[in-house]
């Protein structure tokens, strides 16, 4: 698959340095595979994309965050896990749905690739710099006494079994926020957008979802590294893996914090 420049659009060569076109240096975010030529990204190259073109990607937004809302709401009125298990169930189900109605837009994503060596490398070395900068970020936050909202919490005092705190926060996140954002939104953004634009909004989104100023910033930058991932890799299954191993630490680390493993 051809290679393009994210600053003018350019066609690259494989391997190539610079763009032939606008000069730029074609680095980790230079050069990604583009979309296909759907009717929208070729009416955004024309300048002409409308509201029409956005509109389906805003109002599945809009149900998602309606619902993590709600449920937020629900936990905070009433703690406990059950709220998590209807809060998943309905993601579940509006995720599925879109995917339904909507398989022929999203399916590329789906389709297992073989990377190349060069790019396991760059994932290598990516990983390791936002590990290290999520673990700065946490640990700044607990040095300064900000509150922080322990995940495992209300299944701890709900004596829930081990293995549902990772389905429910682990395996369920990891798979269809995955879908969700970096699958159904991401790609239809850069159909309207250009990638990088998608790039960024698509991570933006992810972490108003979470509904934490405390943690914007650190979703922001995982949101980002995930939809660079999805980019680089051409599908979704490297980066569920990594959102499930995240958060599978995190959940280690507060079991451990509070004696439960």
């Amino acid at each position: 698959m051809e290679n393009r420049c994210l600053s003018c659009d350019a066609f690259l060569a494989e391997g190539a340095s610079f763009c032939p076109r606008c000069g730029k240096a074609v680095g980790l975010f230079g050069a990604l595979n583009p979309p296909p030529l759907y009717p929208t990204a070729v009416k955004r190259r024309l300048g002409t994309a409308s509201w029409e073109d956005m509109k389906h990607v805003l109002g599945f937004y809009s149900l998602i965050l309606g619902s993590s809302l709600f449920f937020g709401l629900l936990q905070w009125a009433k703690p406990g896990p059950i709220a998590d298990v209807f809060d998943a169930s309905v993601f579940i189900a509006l995720v599925l749905g879109y995917l339904f109605r909507n398989w022929g837009g999203v399916a590329k994503v789906f389709r297992l690739r073989k990377p190349k060596a060069r790019r396991l490398v760059e994932l290598a070395i990516i990983c390791v710099v936002v590990y290290f900068f999520l673990q700065f970020y946490f640990s700044a936050m607990e040095y300064f006494g900000w509150p922080m909202l322990k995940m495992t919490g209300p299944y701890t005092k709900a004596h829930w079994p081990l293995w549902s705190i990772f389905a429910l926060i682990c395996l369920e996140p990891g798979v269809f926020e995955e879908i969700a954002f970096r699958g159904i939104i991401q790609t239809k953004l850069s159909h309207i957008l250009s990638v990088r634009e998608a790039l960024f909004i698509q991570a933006a989104l992810f972490s108003i979802m979470h509904l934490s100023p405390m943690i914007f910033v650190s979703h922001f930058v995982m949101g980002l590294f995930l939809g660079w991932v999805r980019l680089r890799t051409g599908h979704l299954y490297f980066g569920m893996l990594l959102h499930m191993a995240w958060n599978a630490m995190c959940v280690l680390q507060e079991l451990k914090y509070m004696g439960g493993v």
